[in-house]
């Protein structure tokens, strides 16, 4: 186990060098990350819908640790991502990368939670700027989500594990769904580039049902075609990839109480 974790660790160093190394050929190539962004993702709109897909084929989830020919919504947000910060030669490592806490593949380091864990374990990439882009349009600080994030307890309950993880008190910014409807253009004009989505929700049901409070329930990208807004994602409403129009989904989004925004992570420049 212990040499294990030291060529995890070495992978590790190795995946950042090439990280940056085909940051660098993307650039030069004249190819923007966000360019590759929207042209990766576009490649997989009409892909099924498949809940869970993904695994570290072995042990408790057997999936595989990649596949392109169907997705959930994080794992089509991954996936992407993976392909955009990689070469053609290491996208496994970029995409255990992006999955797993230090690239370390195992189901208790996988990022489970996509706040915080997700978002912190992943900062190299990404980036919550939900605070920043509510000063910037709505001149106020973001909404502020205070979850009691519970990992023992839902390990347990979900999978009869055992974890050595005290309970957390997790914060996220959001921005609500009344402040987008009542400022439509403006959020509009300012997306010029391809954003990460979360929805923020609130559900004081889900410490019974699976163990702890969570605070992010869906995921996928924002874009911008031909002045309008759309939400890329894999949908499991559509069960297949797809763009829906973003200013529609809010308006779903805001028949049910326990949505409460949504947060937008910046992932290129």
């Amino acid at each position: 186990m212990i040499l294990d974790i030291k060529e995890q660790k070495m992978k590790k160093i190795f995946v950042s060098f090439l990280f940056f190394l085909s940051f660098g050929q993307n650039v030069f190539a004249g190819d923007s990350l966000c360019e590759k962004i929207i042209t990766t993702s576009n490649e997989f709109l009409g892909k099924p819908y498949s809940l869970g897909p993904l695994g570290e084929g072995r042990g408790i989830d057997t999936d595989p640790l990649y596949r392109f020919d169907k997705f959930d919504c994080l794992t089509f947000v991954e996936t992407v991502l993976a392909k955009t910060f990689s070469s053609e030669n290491n996208f496994p490592e970029i995409m255990n990368d992006i999955r797993y806490k230090d690239g370390y593949v195992s189901f208790e380091t996988r990022n489970h939670f996509q706040n915080p864990d997700w978002v912190n374990n992943n900062a190299k990439y990404v980036k919550n700027i939900s605070n920043e882009i509510s000063k910037f349009i709505l001149n106020k600080d973001a909404k502020q989500s205070v979850i009691n994030l519970d990992k023992k307890s839902w390990f347990k309950k979900n999978y009869d594990i055992d974890v050595d993880v005290k309970p957390q008190t997790v914060t996220l910014d959001y921005i609500t769904l009344s402040d987008f409807k009542n400022n439509i253009e403006k959020f509009t004009s300012f997306v010029n580039k391809p954003y990460i989505f979360m929805t923020v929700i609130s559900d004081k049901t889900l410490p019974q049902k699976v163990g702890t409070e969570i605070d992010v329930s869906h995921t996928g990208f924002l874009i911008k075609k031909n002045g309008v807004l759309y939400l890329r994602h894999a949908s499991s409403i559509a069960g297949k990839v797809v763009d829906n129009n973003f200013e529609k989904y809010i308006e779903r989004m805001q028949k049910n109480p326990k949505y409460m925004g949504f947060s937008l992570i910046e992932t290129c420049n």
